[in-house]
């Protein structure tokens, strides 16, 4: 068995650790990517609440998210029973929440009442998500390739816009666009691209993070040598002097305190149906952006589909999260697309690693001083990185999509879904007339209106017939070296993807077929029944036992319940062989026969006294068999097995054997090729 234990993995690989020097600058990494993106949505809500910017509540709100964007990593990558998908992804407080949140808000009248019914709504929401991830596995024929790529090919469309955002400096910024800013975006992205692909080792795995490194340092040279403000002319056309959006502000890490302790409550609940209603039907929405996220992470990082349990525990772990952050008076918290982009950029996926991310995040929590080092990051600086991470997203999901044929069916679905869902969602405006409930779900980054169109197509249309099988040949029939048995049309992808495996059943169960045939043609005319065993290849056993009775041999039991066959161990519990049938015939129906294993000539005539039905004599001598059958002379059918193959099997001819039974039928069978 191959384990990894300690400092055996590489960062490729998902679980093991590997040394610390490379799991702490890859976690790290992942902390940057999300970093702002974790806190923004609180910034922005807390705003519209009227929690005042830099009083003591919103920044024990602040420090909070961080402590539940950690612990909840944490789950999310290890697990606790069903809960986490056991995968390298980063939780953080979900930016979709904020159109929904911020209508609630003013509808609760926008002050900390409002803030405490959207964390009411928060918590029943994260349960009722859970709740939807243990019911995924029923659902998952909702969610092939061709929709989970949809899903992710809209995040990663739906972030490049921000990427290019922070490139810039920020949107928001006055001096977005700057030629400062846009220095400082290229210079980090060509040190990345450099390292990623120019290097080996840690400075290839890390490249994110030398390359953010490296911005860090540029802007501290640039701010000696170049001016720090600026002036520009505001909204109502005063004239402003403001800081430049690229200058590192040190203070705040002056200022900021070494710890804190988190504060569980620190808003109270309110419990509102205009709240709680908008909100559960967001979380149905996160729930698919989830699910487009894990298959993400799947397929760039491990070049894969996410399985079941890996789905339904992501959700879970997803809606849980929620719930616990809510606690804490944090928003929802969800899976990051930022560092689905990160993994299909490097494809780093060891959970170790990801986990000292978490880790990490939730020292920020815990020190403030810690988080401020990294919030003073210049937009520019991140952009950097996140033009590249973020279009790695919209990669995934081509890989996804194209994992099966571009039928003109799943063109259509991803055509539409594009078009019309992602065109909804990235142009809102066109939604205006309609009420404000359909804006909020449809009108946000255009992931929902995708999602959902491409799930409704994928009900609706019908599935693409284009696979045809025609064979020359029947089972059983004699076949030739290099002879024709059969042809297959339809799409050349379709074929070459289950080619391998078919050819491999194939293989196999010629190679029991031909087997079984050659084993019984010892055994024509001698009226012995040739039999197999339950010793057949897992999960392939109804197969298995189909080329045996091609091949000219017959079935034993298929399964447990199919007769009595008392053994060694059913005999000993028994306390003896008259005791072991007299008991199976006291509990068996009538019409059922009671079969023994027996070894030696004692054992013999007990079963016959007894009246078993069939004696099984095993791993006995020529001699020894023929004393056991001229003891039973007729009163038992006669079985023979233990160590019969095609070379010793003719010993057994003219004894008066009934049955001879073989487990090499299925488990020594060499394959056709």
């Amino acid at each position: 068995m191959e384990t990894k234990e300690k400092n055996t993995a590489t960062p490729y690989d998902l679980d093991g650790k590997p040394p610390l020097k490379l799991a702490i600058p890859l976690g790290l990494q992942h902390v940057l990517a999300m970093f702002v993106g974790n806190l923004t949505p609180l910034l922005i809500i807390t705003g519209v609440c009227g929690i005042e910017s830099g009083s003591a509540l919103q920044v024990a709100l602040l420090q909070n998210a961080m402590l539940v964007a950690g612990i909840v990593t944490l789950i999310q990558i290890y697990t606790i029973g069903p809960v986490g998908g056991k995968l390298p992804i980063v939780m953080g407080t979900s930016s979709g929440f904020i159109g929904v949140c911020r209508s609630v808000a003013v509808t609760m009248g926008s002050g900390v009442a409002g803030y405490g019914a959207i964390l009411a709504a928060s918590f029943i929401g994260g349960l009722f998500e859970t709740v939807l991830g243990g019911f995924l596995k029923p659902l998952r024929k909702f969610f092939p390739a061709v929709v989970t790529g949809t899903v992710v090919l809209s995040i990663g469309l739906s972030l490049i816009s921000v990427g290019i955002g922070s490139f810039g400096g920020g949107s928001t910024a006055p001096d977005y666009g700057s030629l400062e800013n846009l220095f400082v975006g290229t210079v980090v992205l060509v040190v990345i691209i450099a390292l990623k692909h120019g290097t080996k080792g840690f400075t290839s795995f890390s490249s994110i993070l030398l390359g953010i490194i490296v911005g860090y340092i540029l802007v501290s040279i640039m701010a000696m040598v170049l001016p720090t403000t600026f002036t520009y002319t505001d909204e109502t056309g005063a004239v402003v002097e403001a800081t430049k959006s690229w200058v590192v502000n040190w203070s705040k890490v002056a200022d900021a305190s070494w710890f804190a302790i988190p504060k569980i409550m620190p808003v109270k609940w309110v419990f509102d149906a205009k709240a709680i209603v908008p909100i559960c039907i967001m979380f149905v929405v996160t729930a698919v952006e989830t699910v487009g996220d894990i298959s993400g992470i799947t397929e760039g990082g491990l070049g894969r589909e996410a399985t079941d349990k890996e789905l339904s525990g992501g959700v879970m772990c997803d809606g849980l999260g929620s719930s616990f952050a809510a606690l804490l008076g944090v928003l929802p918290n969800t899976s990051f697309s930022q560092n689905v982009g990160l993994v299909a950029m490097n494809k780093v996926v060891n959970r170790y690693s990801i986990g000292i991310g978490g880790i990490f995040l939730i020292a920020c929590g815990l020190f403030p001083k810690l988080a401020a080092l990294i919030s003073i990051m210049p937009q520019s600086v991140l952009g950097g990185a996140a033009v590249m991470m973020f279009s790695s997203i919209v990669i995934s999901g081509i890989q996804l999509i194209t994992k099966w044929p571009l039928s003109p069916r799943n063109v259509t679905i991803v055509s539409v879904a594009l078009g019309v869902g992602y065109g909804l969602g990235s142009n809102s405006a066109v939604l205006a007339q309609l009420p404000e409930s359909i804006n909020l779900i449809f009108g946000g980054s255009g992931i929902v209106p995708a999602a959902l169109f491409a799930i409704i197509l994928n009900i609706i249309l019908p599935k693409d017939e284009k696979t045809e099988v025609e064979f020359y040949v029947k089972d059983g029939d004699h076949v030739e070296n290099k002879q024709l048995v059969g042809k297959i049309y339809g799409d050349i992808r379709v074929l070459l993807c289950g080619e391998r495996t078919a050819l491999n059943y194939l293989q196999r169960m010629s190679g029991i077929a031909t087997y079984t045939s050659q084993v019984a043609a010892l055994l024509e005319g001698t009226g012995i029944k040739l039999l197999d065993t339950r010793k057949t290849t897992p999960n392939n056993r109804i197969f298995e036992k189909y080329s045996v009775r091609v091949g000219g041999g017959n079935n034993h039991r298929y399964n447990l319940s199919d007769g009595v066959l008392l053994k060694d161990n059913h005999i000993g519990a028994a306390g003896g062989v008259k005791q072991a049938i007299s008991m199976a015939k006291a509990y068996a129906p009538f019409v059922r026969k009671i079969e023994i294993e027996v070894e030696n000539l004692d054992m013999v005539k007990e079963a016959v006294e007894a009246g078993a039905d069939i004696i099984m004599l095993d791993n006995m001598t020529t001699e020894q068999l023929k004393e056991s059958i001229d003891y039973i002379a007729g009163r038992a059918e006669i079985e023979v097995s233990g160590n019969v193959t095609k070379e010793n099997i003719a010993r057994l001819t003219g004894l008066g054997v009934n049955y001879v039974s073989s487990g090499a039928l299925t488990h020594s069978a060499p394959i056709m090729d």
